[in-house]
């Protein structure tokens, strides 16, 4: 029989997270950021694990509502590769309306005082990724370093970061510009991220 023992915090929810989760295992070359900020921070995304892909943890705790979660899902949808949505069973009819049927999607559990986690749904790849809100994901300098490493360096400095954008998005593929943000991200230092 299952019983709880009171609600269940964001935190016990991420400690159970990174405790199961295997893309937020210590991994060679994966960079995991808490509170990762996207669409010029727009919105903000509770965990990013970055390798080959930028793989999204949303979590709704018994005390969070789903009021937000639309808008959030339209804020992830132009970035992540993948998405995770972790989160108390009474959320999860609600929830399932909300989200792009390509998200993943964990219930934490309560069973004689022990917590637990388990797959409802399996995250598929991101079937578009918007290429103008990917690179608004980078750094000035990372910016003008990608134009400068194919001999494009004449006026970029002085332009601002949405000309940029604009100008990134017409002169490099979709597979170099994320390529490029990628290493770009998982090569900054000083920048608050777990390793």
């Amino acid at each position: 029989m299952s019983k709880s023992f009171g609600p269940l915090y964001d935190a016990d929810i991420r400690k159970l997270l990174f405790q199961h989760e295997e893309t937020l295992k210590p991994q060679h070359n994966t960079l995991v950021i808490e509170e990762f900020e996207l669409c010029q921070g727009g919105a903000r995304i509770d965990i990013a694990a970055i390798n080959g892909d930028i793989h999204g943890y949303e979590i709704k705790s018994d005390l969070d509502t789903l009021a937000r979660l639309p808008s959030q899902a339209t804020a992830y949808n132009k970035v992540m590769d993948t998405v995770t949505l972790v989160l108390s069973k009474d959320h999860l009819i609600e929830a399932k309306k909300l989200i792009p049927s390509w998200w993943g999607i964990r219930i934490i559990h309560t069973v004689n005082n022990k917590v637990s986690i388990h797959s409802v749904r399996n995250n598929r790849l991101n079937p578009q990724v918007d290429a103008f809100s990917l690179v608004q994901l980078l750094w000035k300098d990372e910016i003008v370093e990608l134009f400068r490493m194919n001999g494009i360096e004449r006026g970029i400095i002085s332009k601002p970061k949405y000309v940029l954008w604009e100008l990134l998005v017409n002169s490099f593929h979709f597979t170099v510009l994320k390529n490029y943000v990628l290493t770009a991200l998982k090569s900054r230092r000083n920048w608050r991220a777990v390793q």
